[in-house]
C-alpha cells in the first residue's frame, strides 16, 4: 500500500510540474484533470475545465476524430489515447484561434 502511495505521488508531482499540456477524460469525455500547461496555452482556468466535456474545446471538425478514438480506447486490448494517432485542434478561450497538436506511438 505504501509503495501505490508513493506512486501516486510521484504521478502527481510529474503531472504538476510537467510542460506537456496535458487533459485527462473519462470514458464519457468528461475532463477529469488538466495540466498548468494546457491552462497557460487554453486560457482556461482549472475550474473552467473540470466535469466539462473535452470536446467543447475541440474545433468541431475534429469532434469525431475523438469520440471514435475514445471509444477504441475503452475496448479491451486497445492503445491509449496516449498515443493518439490524430491532429487534433483545440479553441482557445475567448477567440476563434487554436491549436494544433499530434501525438505518435
Amino acid at each position: 500500500m505504501r509503495d501505490m502511495n508513493q506512486k501516486s505521488l510521484l504521478f502527481d508531482k510529474i503531472f504538476e510540474t510537467s510542460t506537456d499540456a496535458i487533459i485527462v477524460f473519462d470514458e464519457d469525455l468528461r475532463i477529469i484533470k488538466t495540466s498548468q500547461s494546457i491552462h497557460k496555452i487554453l486560457g482556461y482556468t482549472e475550474e473552467e475545465m473540470l466535469g466539462n466535456n473535452v470536446k467543447s474545446l475541440i474545433y468541431v471538425k475534429d469532434t469525431a476524430i475523438l469520440e471514435k478514438e475514445a471509444k477504441k480506447a475503452n475496448e479491451p486490448r486497445t492503445s491509449s489515447l496516449s498515443f493518439f494517432p490524430h491532429r487534433l485542434s483545440f479553441l482557445q478561450k475567448g477567440s476563434q484561434a487554436f491549436f494544433s497538436v499530434l501525438r505518435k506511438p
